[in-house]
């Protein structure tokens, strides 16, 4: 498994820290809307269809990175209750 930001040999895009990876959903999304936009003044309907893969995939790494979150909160959160009743 390859770590670090870049460009890997079969030329996807890697990313590491969750700044990254936040830009890298709305990048998706925002690719997504551009090659639907092409795909219709063109009247490619395959290109049309990936802009809208693309940009489910954003809305899906955003849909993961909202649960992740709530998941980091709530162990926070258990992690803050059992610190304080082994001190009480």
């Amino acid at each position: 498994m390859e770590t670090g930001s870049g460009v890997n040999d079969s030329g996807t895009v890697r990313f590491d820290t969750e700044k990254e990876n936040i830009m890298n959903k709305d990048f998706d999304q925002a690719k997504g809307k551009v090659k639907q936009a092409v795909g219709d003044l063109t009247g490619n309907k395959d290109l049309k269809a990936r802009g809208k893969a693309d940009e489910a995939a954003g809305k899906v790494k955003e849909f993961l990175d909202d649960a992740k979150d709530k998941v980091d909160d709530v162990v926070d959160k258990v992690k803050d209750t059992v610190t304080k009743n082994r001190h009480h």
